[in-house]
């Protein structure tokens, strides 16, 4: 199964790399992209949109930023934001393959239960209580990745997107992740009670995704033609 996979990715790399060759992004180009398959991730379900600035032919600086208003897996209330920033490198304009460092920061607020210790007397509690809690989470993390841009449109193709601007972009590589969640001390709704213990933990994630990328700023309204 995984040979397979990797098989057919590498097929659809090739197809990317014959379909874009003959146009490309120039300095001072803007995009706005949309991760629209966060909006069914099942753990932390999300709408995230971003933008792409090319500042240098070869370079270029990404800012994603997304709510974050489900989770299907642990079927409770959640909430919270992410925030994506990453910089791309593009080796060759003639393609449209790239490597990627990105940055990701996710806050999220939810509900759970736990015990709760009350009337804490020389740090033993009188007594503790069943009770449903907002529990406070965060991530950190560093992915380094690769990917490629698909456009819509083939050259010579349609001609409602001569200028290729709406593209797939597919990415993958491996991120570097820390987690770690807090119950707060005044989550009773009073000061006299023991601190819960937090929990913190770290691991390497795989990272795979498609975004959907629109070029809305186009330096050159006549995209050139690399000889």
């Amino acid at each position: 199964m995984k040979n397979k996979a990797i098989c057919v990715l590498l097929c659809l790399v090739a197809a990317v790399q014959v379909f874009a060759q003959s146009k490309y992004d120039e300095k001072g180009d803007l995009s706005v992209r949309w991760n629209f398959p966060g909006m069914i991730d099942p753990f932390n379900s999300n709408l995230t949109m971003g933008a792409e600035y090319r500042f240098l032919p070869h370079w270029s600086f990404v800012a994603d930023a997304g709510w974050i208003f489900a989770s299907l897996s642990e079927g409770e209330k959640v909430s919270g934001y992410l925030i994506r920033p990453a910089v791309k490198y593009y080796p060759s304009l003639r393609h449209l393959f790239f490597f990627e460092a990105q940055l990701h920061y996710k806050y999220i607020q939810k509900k759970g239960a736990t015990w709760v210790p009350h009337e804490v007397l020389n740090d033993i509690p009188t007594y503790e209580k069943y009770e449903n809690v907002r529990i406070y989470a965060r991530s950190y993390s560093l992915n380094l990745l690769c990917g490629t841009q698909l456009p819509l449109r083939k050259p010579g193709g349609a001609k409602w997107d001569r200028l290729n601007r709406w593209k797939f972009e597919y990415y993958w590589g491996v991120g570097f992740h820390y987690y770690e969640e807090t119950k707060p001390p005044d989550i009773a709704g009073t000061d006299d009670f023991l601190p819960f213990p937090g929990l913190s933990q770290f691991a390497v994630t795989p990272q795979l995704g498609i975004t959907l990328v629109y070029r809305l700023v186009d330096k050159s309204k006549t995209k050139k033609t690399l000889p």
